[in-house]
């Protein structure tokens, strides 16, 4: 199976960081499951015309991509 997403690390990387940026910005507080798969998929329109295209896998490529980058951000915001 190939994973479309993956083609391009740097493009998949700088997508996840920028689109978690932009939607969670200053607080990493209040995150549902609902934010991260609507991350997930505005991730995903980046690479098909409509994000229901990519296979299961993807999906759950860019959601833990999300989760890790989110984690990543909270530690930071708490210790530096």
């Amino acid at each position: 199976m190939h994973i479309k997403i993956l083609d391009d690390i740097a493009k998949f990387d700088d997508l996840v960081c920028t689109e978690v940026k932009w939607m969670f910005g200053e607080d990493c507080g209040e995150i549902g499951t609902s934010d991260i798969s609507i991350c997930a998929n505005n991730i995903l329109g980046c690479y098909y015309n409509h994000p229901s295209e990519a296979s299961d896998e993807e999906f759950y490529i860019v959601r833990n991509s999300v989760n890790h980058a989110l984690s990543n951000l909270e530690y930071i915001r708490q210790n530096y």
